[in-house]
């Protein structure tokens, strides 16, 4: 008697997790495209927050010293917040143009280092 009814429970848990798993339909997604770049025109707010979001299909690293950054994620995520203090062209030479512009004097051994006025620090 007892087997009969454990055979009859199983039967219709059976039965249930086979219709359960015959309906389920495959996930579908769009894809979707957003432009890489956005250009507003309107006039910039004082004191605002810029907030980003970053979709990926896994988490970043997060180890935000270039040195020990070992996925592109993380650089992608660094990248607004990296401005280099010097200004440089396509074949990496320094020019005049960022946050400080150097002179080199070879013949005293010696660089000259000037910050601009624009030049803002910030700890974080």
């Amino acid at each position: 008697m007892k087997n009969k009814k454990f055979l009859q429970r199983l039967a219709v848990v059976t039965a249930v997790s086979l219709m359960t798993v015959s309906s389920v339909q495959p996930l579908t997604a769009k894809a979707v495209s957003f432009p890489d770049e956005y250009v507003n025109h309107k006039k910039a707010l004082k004191n605002a927050t810029l907030r980003v979001g970053y979709a990926s299909d896994e988490p970043f690293k997060g180890i935000f010293i270039d040195e020990l950054d070992s996925d592109g994620k993380t650089s992608v995520m660094a990248a607004p917040g990296s401005a280099s203090l010097f200004g440089y062209d396509n074949d990496g030479k320094y020019v005049a143009g960022g946050f400080g512009n150097v002179k080199f004097d070879r013949k005293n051994n010696t660089a000259l280092i000037s910050i601009t006025k624009k030049a803002r620090w910030s700890d974080g």
